[in-house]
């Protein structure tokens, strides 16, 4: 069954917070742009590479998510926080709790 407190649970707690650290950090060190990198996420989290849709929701929410004018160190921590978020919002997604 599904229930509320999985969702909760996936939006608050620090041991998936810290694996969406874990998975963002992997997924900025590929060598390579954003669309392989989402693609990552997606096949991590879901074993499918995104839809067209989804590949344009989460580019737009990515680089919304990012301050253009930062830069160095302030830019990275922003990044990471960004692709971060990113990855929480999968793990809390219906299609990451359900087995096929």
């Amino acid at each position: 069954t599904n229930v509320p407190t999985q969702s909760l649970f996936l939006m608050n707690n620090s041991l998936v917070i810290e694996m969406s650290e874990s998975l963002s950090g992997k997924a900025l060190q590929l060598d390579g742009n954003e669309r392989e990198r989402i693609s990552y996420v997606f096949l991590s989290c879901f074993g499918r590479h995104p839809t067209k849709k989804e590949f344009k929701q989460s580019a737009d929410f990515l680089q919304a998510a990012v301050d253009e004018g930062l830069t160095g160190e302030a830019a990275e921590k922003q990044q990471l926080e960004a692709w971060t978020s990113f990855c929480q919002s999968l793990f809390a997604a219906a299609e990451f709790r359900y087995l096929n």
